[in-house]
């Protein structure tokens, strides 16, 4: 809003007229007491002019450091929010040097040059904040991206440029404001109609925020809508009591409180890189997904970032990111479209363009061809992150939020091992891609259709010289794209949460198949199955294991429990209990995966193991001395302390020899057979252990 400046002044008339004017009457004196009373009033009344806006002076200057501080220079929203702010710091100086010349500075030529050229600086300026404010909630909605209709642009741009040039044509008809040496400055007869272009920005604001409701939270959209109510409070204040100058006051705090609500730099940055993090790229995508907008991106995703940073520390590590961002930085220049960078800690950079990228796939592999060549260069640590780049257009390839963050995540797995650069069109439409990115559909189908069967791969004993047990492993078969792997559908359902329900399905089933006379009458020892980490830690995971024991008649000593050595990682007080409860009511607990994780033999004797199953990767290393020396002293050392060993991923016959002359208990792996339905896994048995 525009408010009228503060007071108009008249010529002081003790003050000498020009050359040859009479001199004007002197009016009657006053006492001393009474003059001194009159000055005090009067230096009162001045300070309190200035007080407000020398506190906006410092907030906006405040805001201003905030923002190059903070490194909240890059990307559209922050950009307009830097001038807006700026505008309004050089618009309270104007306003103050436009008061000062016409109240308390002799009415000279060069006192009056100076107050007319800030009373223009005044006008022009704050009537430019208030169509720099509308840019900024179109930017901060991302909604200036969207193609609007010539009519929309019409309507925002050209009340603008007719405002600046009826305060410039004041020069010549002097109707806004006058500054003469009779009058000093004086508002003119058309000075209210600034107030019509004030208000159409505060009404085409207003109505863009409230058909922006739904793109913002609700506190950053009061945020947002806060500073009309407050500027047209301290505008009718200001004009029934002009000596206190409270509008730019006003306006300073509503844009410290949008600093702090609706830019919110300390949700959005990385503090330690200067850096838009990954909760500041998921905002901006929000907002492209909501108002229905296309944009142009370019993914690089570092694949080593986890070892380079675990070699080089967290400092060094930041510090090498900084050098790369500004090698993306010299790119983006180079490609000419302007664009903001973010940063995943996880080793992603997201490159999100402010304008359409018409050639994307023909620029991107080009100007990024040489990346890998200069981001070596950047490090100075004698190793390089390996970078994986693909350029995606939003909703042409990927339609939907979290379809976009999970192909930001899985891309690099999607392309060659030699592969830099790909786009998102030539993976998307791959069977992987549709696999993973429908995930979630394939699982909530797969439990509401029973699409998830049991299989169970044989374990040999070598002293028994025969099969004694199995492990129970749950297999999805889907009917759009057949067979899953465990190694996808498994991580997605502990992500999701449906991992307790395939939980439950597996504990239901194993009881079932036990209990079974078919099972019986094969003669096992037990069945192994394996617990999830989320299952380990429920509370009633005991209670639902007694139940099915009690519902089935399946005794305890028939079930071995698996758990893995990597769950036991972060391990709390939940999961000790039960495994504690579990192993005192006879069930066996076996650690799988031995090898996988930080292996230590303290963890080892503080659970209540039976069984420890060394994990494939080791046996896999039996072909080299030092790997079968690894196998040969574990399994020493197992058998020492009262432990059975299990061997899985035992594929040769060779492997399976030097086990057995290592005196190893139990053999698994596709050697023997590869997991098994249920009906021909009980075939399987009869027809080996008969033999």
């Amino acid at each position: 809003m525009t408010a009228l400046p503060a007071m108009e002044r008249t010529r002081n008339p003790q003050q000498p007229g020009p050359k040859g004017a009479p001199v004007p009457k002197q009016e009657k004196s006053v006492d001393f007491f009474s003059k001194s009373k009159y000055n005090l009033a009067r230096k009162f009344i001045m300070l309190k002019i200035f007080y407000f806006d020398y506190c906006a002076v410092f907030l906006f200057c405040f805001i201003l450091m905030s923002i190059f501080y903070r490194r909240l220079t890059t990307g559209q929203a922050n950009r307009v929010f830097l001038f807006f702010t700026l505008t309004m710091l050089l618009d309270t100086l104007c306003d103050i040097g436009m008061e000062i010349g016409a109240r308390y500075l002799p009415l000279n030529r060069a006192s009056l040059f100076a107050t007319e050229i800030f009373s223009y600086g005044y006008f022009f300026l704050r009537n430019s904040t208030n169509f720099l404010y509308v840019l900024f909630i179109r930017a901060i909605t991302r909604t200036s991206q969207k193609r609007t209709s010539k009519r929309d642009r019409v309507l925002l741009t050209v009340p603008y440029i007719l405002i600046m040039i009826f305060i410039a044509s004041n020069v010549f008809h002097q109707r806004i404001f006058t500054v003469t040496a009779e009058k000093g400055y004086s508002r003119g007869p058309m000075l209210p109609a600034l107030y019509a272009g004030t208000l159409l920005y505060a009404a085409i604001g207003l109505v863009y925020l409230i058909s922006c409701f739904k793109y913002l939270q609700k506190d950053r959209w009061a945020a947002l809508t806060i500073l009309y109510p407050v500027t047209i409070l301290a505008v009718i204040f200001q004009y029934f009591f002009p000596q206190y100058m409270v509008e730019m006051f006003s306006m300073a705090v509503a844009m410290l409180t949008i600093f702090q609500l609706v830019l919110r730099p300390e949700e959005i940055m990385d503090t330690r890189l200067g850096l838009f993090n990954d909760e500041a790229y998921k905002n901006e995508i929000r907002k492209i997904v909501a108002t229905k907008q296309s944009a142009d991106l370019v993914l690089i995703r570092m694949t080593n970032s986890y070892q380079v940073r675990s070699f080089l520390g967290e400092e060094k590590f930041n510090s090498y990111i900084l050098k790369i961002a500004r090698v993306i930085s010299k790119l983006i220049k180079e490609v000419d479209i302007p664009a903001t960078i973010f940063f995943d800690q996880s080793g992603c950079f997201s490159l999100l363009f402010d304008a359409d990228f018409d050639n994307m796939e023909q620029v991107v592999p080009e100007k990024f061809k040489e990346f890998k060549s200069r981001i070596t260069d950047v490090s100075e640590y004698g190793l390089r992150l390996e970078p994986k780049i693909c350029s995606l257009r939003f909703p042409d390839d990927i339609s939907d939020f979290e379809s976009l963050m999970h192909f930001g995540r899985i891309f690099p797995s999607l392309m060659n091992p030699a592969q830099v650069y790909t786009s998102a069109s030539a993976l998307v439409s791959t069977k992987d891609f549709q696999l993973q990115n429908k995930m979630d559909i394939i699982l909530k189908r797969a439990i509401r259709d029973h699409n998830l069967k049991m299989f169970y791969q044989p374990i040999y004993s070598v002293k028994d010289r025969k099969f004694i047990s199995a492990e129970a492993l749950i297999r999805l078969q889907d009917p759009e794209f057949g067979f899953v792997p465990p190694g996808l559908f498994i991580p997605a359902a502990e992500k999701n949460g449906l991992i307790l329900s395939i939980g439950d399905f597996v504990l239901e089933d194993v009881y079932r198949f036990i209990a079974s006379p078919e099972f019986k009458a094969l003669g096992l020892d037990y069945i192994e199955v394996n617990l999830s980490v989320s299952q380990c830690v429920q509370r009633n995971l005991t209670e639902k294991i007694f139940s099915l024991q009690e519902k089935y008649g399946v005794p305890p000593d028939k079930i071995n429990f698996e758990i893995t050595e990597t769950s036991y990682d972060n391990s709390h007080d939940v999961m000790d209990a039960n495994i504690e409860t579990l192993s005192h009511a006879g069930y066996s607990i076996s650690l799988d995966d031995y090898g996988t994780g930080y292996s230590n033999m303290q963890r080892v004797l503080r659970i209540p193991l039976n069984i420890v199953k060394i994990d494939k990767s080791l046996v896999d290393n039996m072909n080299t001395t030092k790997g079968q020396s690894i196998v040969k002293s574990t399994i020493r050392m197992m058998q020492d302390i009262d432990m059975e060993l299990v061997a899985e991923g035992v594929e040769t016959k060779e492997t399976l020899d030097n086990l057995e002359e290592m005196n190893a208990d139990f053999i698994q792996g596709y050697y023997f057979s590869k997991p098994l339905p249920e009906k021909d896994f009980i075939e399987f048995i009869r027809n080996k252990n008969e033999c």
